[in-house]
């Protein structure tokens, strides 16, 4: 009976055009940045990221023992640069 269950859900995914990125499990993925992604996409070191979170001047997202950056932060912290120049 799991079989059936399975091979419906993954008919119904593929019916819908629905893959595991384009769900709110793949939306999460996009919005959320690891340290690396987040360093990269700043073009600063990881090192400066750690100090931009521990000065309190970039809010990371913990999920348990994880933590990330949303895209929407990296923004604001650009924003406030240009804000203060």
């Amino acid at each position: 009976m799991h079989d059936a269950a399975a091979r419906d859900a993954v008919t119904d995914a593929s019916e819908s055009g629905r893959t595991d990125d384009q769900g709110v499990d793949g939306d999460l993925r996009r919005r959320l940045l690891t340290n690396d992604e987040a360093a990269a996409i700043r073009n600063i070191s990881r090192t400066t990221l750690y100090h931009l979170v521990w000065s309190g001047r970039l809010t990371p997202v913990h999920i348990g023992r994880a933590v990330r950056f949303t895209h929407e932060e990296l923004r604001a912290f650009v924003v406030s640069l240009s804000a203060s120049s």
